[in-house]
C-alpha cells in the first residue's frame, strides 16, 4: 500500500533516526567497504587546493573537458543517495531474486578493475552507478533499486568524462555555431560584424570564440543544476526527464548571451570579469528552468501521488529480517576487489621506438624550410591532443610556398585526441570554402581535399589524412572502454598529416596546386624512406 501523506521534509526529519537506526548499522559495514573501494574517484583535484586561481575556477565551470571530474559531482551524488538512505533502510532484507542484481555487482566489481588497470576514471565511476543500483536491489529488493536509481543516473550523465574524440566531434561545430548567431545578433541590433570560422570581426575588434565558450560545459553544468532544483523542489521524474531534455536549449542560449557580453565589454576577457559573468548566465539559466517548471507545473499540476522514488513511502506488510549472509557476501565481494585491484600495477606503454617527426629534414628536395618554424595556436586546438608534432612552412626557389603539418598520438591517455577538424585549418579564422571528392593518400588512407579561406582572404588548397585511426564512433567506443591503455592497444600511434599550398582567390588554378603538393609529397617520402633504412 502506499502512504501519500510523506513530504521531503519528513524523509529528511526520519533521516537522523534511520542514522541510528540497527539496520543501518547492520549495512555500515557496506557502505564502507564501497569507500574504501572506490577511494579513486575522491583523489583531491587541482582545482581543490588553499590557493584557489580564477583561471582555475573558470576552467572547472566552462572547460568542455577535464581528465577527472569535479568532486562537487560526488558530493551531490552522496546527497541524493544519503536522502534515499531511509527507503532503502525500510526495505532493508526484502525478498529478491538474486541472479539480476548479483550479475550486475559482480560486472560492476570487474569493470572496477578493469578502470585500475587502465587508469581510467570514466569506467571507475560507470562501475560505482551499475553498483549502486545493483547492490540497492540485492540489500533491499525492487524498491531498493527504485531508490538509487536517480544517483546512479546522475554519476553516469554527468561525473563519467567524455571521451576526447567525442568532445572534439562537438566542440568545433558549436564554436562555429555560437560565432555564427553572436555575428547574426551583433548585426540585427546595428553592430556590423562579420564571421570567418571561429572569428567575430567587428569595426572596433576582433572576437576568438574559443572551447570554453562552446557552450559544452555549461550545458553539463546546467543539467547538474536541474537535477539539484527538481530534487530540492520535490519534481517527479516525469518532470525531472522533461526539464533535462530542454536544459541543453537553455544552456546554448544562455552561452550564447555570454558571449555577447563578452563581444559587447571591452574587457570582457579579463579572468574575474569572464568568470563572473558566465557564472551570472548559469543563475539565469537555472531561472529559465524554474520559469518552465512553472509553466509545465500550470499545464499539468502534479497529481497526489509523486513519482518520484524518494517520495513515495511504501508502508510494508511485515518487518524483514536483517539480510545478514546479503551483507556479508557483499562486504567481502568487496574487500577482495580492493585487495585485488591494489596488487594490480597499472598498465603502462611498453618500450618501442616512435618516429620523431621533428628529424623531418629541413631541405625536402627543392624546397627549403623557411623561419621561424610555424607554432599552431594552442587556445585553437584545445582539446586536441598530440604527443609530437611539427608545423612548418616550406619554400622553392621559384616562390612556390607549402604549409605542412604532421601530428602523431601515442594513444596513451596523457593527451587528448587528434582526431578533430580542427587539424584542417589549425590557426583560428579560417574555413572551409570548398570540399572535392575524397581521395587515397600515399598509405591508402582516406584523403580529404578542400580549400580554405583566412579572415584576411587568403586560400589555400589542402590535402589531410589520418592514418592508424577508425570512424568516430569506433575511437569513441574504444577510448570509452580504455582499450588503447591495455595489451589490446594498437602499437602504431595515430597521425595526422595536413599538406597546403596558396591558391590565387579569382580565378585559382587548382590543377598547378595539386601538382606543387604532390611534388612536396613526393620529396617528403623520399626522406621518409631515408630515416626508415
Amino acid at each position: 500500500m502506499l502512504d501519500t501523506q510523506v513530504s521531503p521534509l519528513d524523509l529528511l526529519n526520519r533521516l537522523p533516526a534511520a542514522l541510528a537506526d540497527k539496520r543501518f548499522l547492520g549495512v555500515l559495514p557496506v557502505l564502507i567497504a564501497i569507500l574504501i573501494a572506490y577511494h579513486g574517484l575522491l583523489v583531491p583535484q587541482s582545482f581543490i587546493s588553499s590557493t584557489v586561481r580564477l583561471s582555475e575556477a573558470e576552467r572547472w565551470f566552462f572547460s568542455p573537458i577535464e581528465t577527472g571530474s569535479p568532486l562537487i559531482l560526488y558530493a551531490l551524488a552522496a546527497w541524493l543517495t544519503v536522502r534515499r538512505l531511509p527507503k532503502v533502510l525500510d526495505f532493508l532484507g526484502a525478498p529478491t531474486s538474486w541472479v539480476l542484481p548479483g550479475v550486475g555487482c559482480l560486472s560492476a566489481l570487474l569493470l572496477l578493475i578493469w578502470a585500475r588497470y587502465t587508469s581510467s576514471p570514466g569506467i571507475l565511476v560507470f562501475s560505482l552507478s551499475v553498483f549502486l543500483m545493483a547492490c540497492g536491489h540485492l540489500l533491499a529488493g525492487h524498491q531498493g533499486r527504485r531508490a538509487l536509481l536517480l544517483p546512479a543516473v546522475f554519476l553516469t550523465l554527468l561525473a563519467v568524462p567524455l571521451p576526447p574524440v567525442f568532445v572534439n566531434y562537438l566542440i568545433l561545430p558549436l564554436q562555429l555555431w555560437t560565432a555564427y548567431l553572436t555575428t547574426a545578433l551583433l548585426n540585427l541590433i546595428g553592430i556590423y560584424a562579420v564571421q570567418s570560422g571561429d572569428l567575430i570581426l567587428t569595426q572596433k575588434a576582433t572576437f576568438q570564440v574559443i572551447e570554453t565558450c562552446s557552450g559544452l560545459r555549461t550545458v553539463q553544468t546546467l543539467l547538474m543544476a536541474t537535477f539539484v532544483y527538481a530534487e530540492v523542489f520535490h519534481r517527479s521524474r516525469r518532470r525531472l526527464v522533461l526539464l533535462l531534455l530542454i536544459s541543453p536549449i537553455i544552456g546554448l542560449f544562455v552561452n550564447l548571451l555570454r558571449v555577447m557580453s563578452l563581444v559587447l565589454n571591452p574587457e570582457g576577457d579579463h579572468t574575474a570579469l569572464h568568470m563572473a559573468q558566465g557564472i551570472f548566465m548559469l543563475i539565469g539559466g537555472v531561472l529559465i528552468i524554474s520559469l518552465i517548471d512553472r509553466i509545465l507545473e500550470s499545464l499539468s499540476p502534479h497529481s497526489s501521488v509523486p513519482i518520484r522514488s524518494s517520495g513515495r513511502f511504501f508502508v510494508k506488510n511485515a518487518e524483514y529480517p536483517l539480510p545478514k549472509s546479503r551483507i556479508f557476501g557483499i562486504t567481502t565481494l568487496l574487500v577482495l576487489t580492493s585487495l585485488i585491484s591494489s596488487q594490480i600495477s597499472p598498465w603502462s606503454k611498453p618500450n618501442q621506438l616512435e618516429f620523431d617527426v621533428h628529424i623531418i629534414s629541413q631541405n625536402l628536395g627543392d624546397w627549403k624550410m623557411k623561419k621561424p618554424i610555424l607554432i599552431p595556436n594552442p587556445m585553437y586546438l584545445g582539446t586536441t591532443g598530440f604527443s609530437l608534432k611539427t608545423f612548418r612552412g616550406y619554400r622553392r626557389p621559384n616562390g612556390d610556398e607549402i604549409e605542412f603539418f604532421i601530428g602523431k598520438n601515442d594513444r596513451t591517455g596523457k593527451y587528448m585526441s587528434l582526431l578533430s577538424d580542427k587539424t584542417k585549418t589549425l590557426k583560428a579564422g579560417r574555413h572551409i570554402i570548398k570540399q572535392f571528392p575524397s581521395q587515397r593518400s600515399p598509405d591508402g588512407e582516406a584523403l580529404s581535399e578542400f580549400v580554405i579561406e583566412e579572415s584576411s582572404g587568403s586560400r589555400w588548397l589542402v590535402h589531410h589524412w589520418y592514418e592508424g585511426l577508425e570512424s568516430v564512433p569506433m575511437e569513441t567506443l574504444r577510448s570509452a572502454a580504455g582499450l588503447d591503455r591495455s595489451p589490446l592497444r594498437r602499437a602504431a600511434s595515430a597521425t595526422v598529416i595536413r599538406i597546403a599550398t596558396p591558391v590565387k582567390r579569382d580565378r585559382p588554378d587548382y590543377k598547378k596546386a595539386r601538382e606543387r603538393i604532390n611534388d612536396f609529397k613526393k620529396a617528403l617520402n623520399a626522406n621518409l624512406a631515408q630515416h626508415q633504412e
